[in-house]
């Protein structure tokens, strides 16, 4: 079910985002190294459109490639399974391993 779908409940920012980026942690796993715009050009449906109800930016504005390059970024830092490459390109390190995602109650 897409994120955006009217009966998805909606999910606190903290657990959006860990969805969202374990969704770009599946995406760069089947697709390789993408840039951060192949990126959110891969995402499934409905990913893009659901940044802009739970990013900081201005209302009904999605997440900007700078943004998500910043989050990867901090989540290389945390030791989540990404890593960055050259050419502005970003790859998996690993799996996305239980721990990075919320409580199955809290993903419900």
């Amino acid at each position: 079910m897409a994120p955006d779908d009217p009966v998805t409940p909606r999910l606190t920012p903290r657990k959006f985002w860990l969805l969202f980026m374990a969704t770009v942690h599946d995406t760069l796993s089947a697709n390789g190294p993408l840039t951060v715009r192949n990126i959110m050009a891969k995402l499934p449906d409905g990913w893009m459109g659901a940044t802009a109800r739970y990013g900081k930016a201005a209302p009904g504005k999605t997440i900007w490639a700078g943004r998500l390059r910043q989050k990867l970024r901090q989540r290389i830092v945390e030791g989540r399974p990404f890593k960055e490459l050259d050419e502005d390109r970003f790859a998996v390190n690993g799996p996305w391993l239980p721990k990075c995602m919320p409580d199955d109650e809290d993903a419900a």
